[in-house]
């Protein structure tokens, strides 16, 4: 059986953690909804991390999926800022000025993907398709 000074700090305890819970639960509903959304998830990565390129370009890349891309651009270009030797962006960006119809720059993007990292052999995708409506 526990003492009395043993109960009371029992329910102390009881007590501080029912309120720690009840607190913790407006942070968990919002985490939950914004890691519910990939858009929300990288945006506020990129807030939360302002020098992490990676968030920037995956923010960019979910923008870019549900087709904002001017929004897109302007956090690949964040990404291209921050690490500008990451292929990755390049790759992406090749895309995006494909389908924009900016045949020269997807090209050039593309082809400094392939530059960055050789061994990459969807970069060379990129660039082969770049070349091919360019006809090349």
């Amino acid at each position: 059986l526990l003492q009395y000074g043993d109960r009371i700090r029992l329910r102390g305890t009881i007590a501080v953690c029912l309120v720690l819970g009840v607190l913790a639960i407006g942070t968990i509903r919002h985490r939950g909804w914004e890691w519910g959304d990939s858009v929300r998830l990288w945006k506020a990565t990129t807030l939360t991390s302002p020098s992490n390129g990676r968030a920037w370009m995956n923010a960019g890349v979910a923008l870019m999926a549900r087709n904002e891309r001017i929004e897109a651009r302007r956090y690949f270009e964040e990404a291209k800022r921050l690490y500008p030797r990451y292929a990755y962006v390049y790759a992406n960006l090749s895309v995006l000025d494909g389908i924009e119809g900016k045949l020269e720059s997807s090209l050039a993007n593309a082809e400094e993907a392939v530059r960055l990292d050789p061994r990459w052999e969807q970069a060379k995708g990129y660039l082969a398709d770049a070349r091919r409506r360019l006809g090349r």
